[in-house]
């Protein structure tokens, strides 16, 4: 008997905490997504050294990052744009 493979989907959690400021910029816009049932990622908006820029970390469920290296996003990028981005990075590595 072969598992049936669900279609896993990127689904929005919840906006988290954001409008503070960092040593080198200020956090504008941070959002949670859940991919599946237990990959989970914070989209995060900022101003850094007056350039917009939208990236995309590994988190827990919680909305806490648990790994610094950027998986998506980029400068100049809009959260819809950075999610669209997260969306291609997920099939290329799935």
């Amino acid at each position: 008997m072969t598992a049936k493979k669900t279609k896993e989907t990127l689904k929005f959690v919840r906006n988290l905490k954001s409008g503070y400021s960092t040593g080198i910029g200020r956090v504008t816009a941070r959002t949670l997504y859940q991919y599946g049932d237990f990959k989970f990622f914070v989209v995060s908006s900022a101003v850094v050294m007056s350039v917009p820029e939208t990236l995309v970390f590994a988190a827990d469920s919680t909305g806490e990052v648990t790994n610094y290296i950027d998986l998506a996003g980029g400068k100049r990028m809009s959260q819809e744009d950075a999610v669209k981005d997260l969306k291609r990075y997920l099939l290329s590595n799935n």
